[in-house]
């Protein structure tokens, strides 16, 4: 089992070797940041030795759409209150198909109740999605990590069943980027 935590731990100590190291697309993806944002090519290369794991943690915590490193941690670790699920349960593969959204978590239980699918999370939002959506996704829709979450992705019977499916997601994206 990956553990999506120490899976992003990993990526930003990678992540903070290609910076020190002046690649370019690893320089370019620190404008990302907003202490960065403003920065030419020949700044980012001045400064790319000083850049700290905790810019590269905040990195990949935002391009997986959450508000920053503490964000994700929470939801990954499920330790915490979760406010905030991040975009990483709806990519861009994933638009096309047809969800019902809610503002309510309330609402989404008996919206999933209703139609047997998969309660997520998109930022502060639910969504109740079908199987297909799940596969789009890059799931199992029969995993056994459903059923153990009772198919609730935001308030999970098992939680390390979600941080399981987690790291399914994770390792899921490519080695160059959060997202």
């Amino acid at each position: 089992m990956i553990d999506p935590v120490r899976e992003l731990k990993i990526r930003a100590e990678i992540l903070q070797h290609r910076i020190a190291s002046r690649q370019p697309a690893a320089l370019a993806r620190l404008r990302r940041l907003p202490e960065f944002r403003a920065y030419s090519d020949d700044a980012l290369e001045a400064v790319a030795a000083r850049v700290l794991r905790r810019h590269c943690l905040t990195l990949l915590a935002t391009e997986l759409g959450f508000q920053g490193w503490p964000s994700a941690k929470a939801a990954l670790s499920g330790t915490g209150s979760v406010i905030d699920f991040g975009t990483v349960l709806y990519p861009k593969r994933c638009g096309g198909h047809l969800n019902l959204w809610y503002r309510r978590y309330d609402d989404a239980v008996a919206g999933r109740h209703a139609c047997a699918g998969y309660l997520l999370a998109y930022r502060r939002d639910f969504m109740v999605v079908q199987g297909s959506f799940i596969e789009v996704l890059g799931l199992e829709p029969a995993a056994p990590e459903w059923s153990q979450m009772g198919f609730d992705w935001v308030r999970p019977l098992d939680l390390r069943a979600r941080t399981r499916l987690y790291g399914a997601l994770l390792s899921q994206l490519p080695s160059e980027a959060g997202a």
